[in-house]
């Protein structure tokens, strides 16, 4: 059994992304640790998965993450 630590960005999205892989690595019998969103909580423990409490100052930040263009090789960032 391996340990397996997660730690999400603060946004519920990039936890829900990643929800496949971590039941995967649950259902395997891999222990899944995950730093995420305060209110998140509930829902991880009652998946059986050890939650944690991301910073509250990070929490606290608005995302903004949506206004970055993609530094993807060959790609245009002429995105009008």
């Amino acid at each position: 059994m391996a340990r397996n630590l997660v730690y999400t960005p603060p946004g519920q999205g990039h936890l829900y992304l990643i929800m496949p892989t971590l039941l995967e690595l649950q259902r395997r019998g891999h222990e899944v640790t995950v730093y995420t969103l305060t209110s998140e909580m509930a829902l991880l423990r009652g998946l059986r998965f050890t939650a944690c409490p991301i910073d509250p100052a990070l929490e606290a930040r608005p995302l903004n993450d949506w206004k970055a263009r993609s530094g993807a090789p060959g790609r245009s960032q002429n995105l009008h």
